[in-house]
């Protein structure tokens, strides 16, 4: 049985790392030589503000999933926080099994209760999940490599 709860991000970063090292290689980002590198100093400013969330997934107590998001105001509207996805990840064995949504419920649980408004979710890929527990497709993110 999968255990989905909210847990403390500095608890559960040293396991979180092959996770993070596995999602890397599965989903490369689609800039060339672009490596994911923690901002260790902004999540702990984050945490000690009580803006971040992160929800794991746990089978048998091995971590198996977790979603870290930030709640805040938004920068264009001062006076309503939104949750904003950071990032999740779900182990390779366990994907396609509901286990995103079940922690996606919980982050957005814990944003109402932080006093959010409004959840804003960025990915790649398949959005049907995100489309059918009621987000809008609303814009696009696109990237690009900038260059001198």
């Amino acid at each position: 049985m999968v255990d989905i709860k909210e847990e403390n991000f500095y608890d559960v970063y040293p396991e979180s790392e092959a996770l993070r090292k596995q999602n890397y290689e599965d989903g490369q980002i689609p800039i060339i030589g672009l490596q994911p590198e923690l901002d260790l100093a902004r999540y702990k400013i984050l945490n000690t503000q009580g803006a971040l969330v992160l929800v794991t997934a746990r089978d048998a107590k091995k971590l198996i999933g977790y979603h870290i998001s930030i709640v805040l105001p938004h920068i264009h509207f001062a006076t309503i926080k939104f949750g904003f996805n950071d990032s999740y990840v779900v182990d390779r064995n366990y994907r396609g099994q509901g286990i995103f949504n079940m922690m996606l419920a919980m982050s957005e649980h814990a944003w109402i209760m932080r006093g959010a408004q409004i959840g804003q979710m960025n990915m790649r890929g398949d959005c049907s999940s995100l489309l059918k527990r009621g987000y809008i497709d609303d814009e696009k993110i696109l990237v690009k490599r900038l260059e001198v």
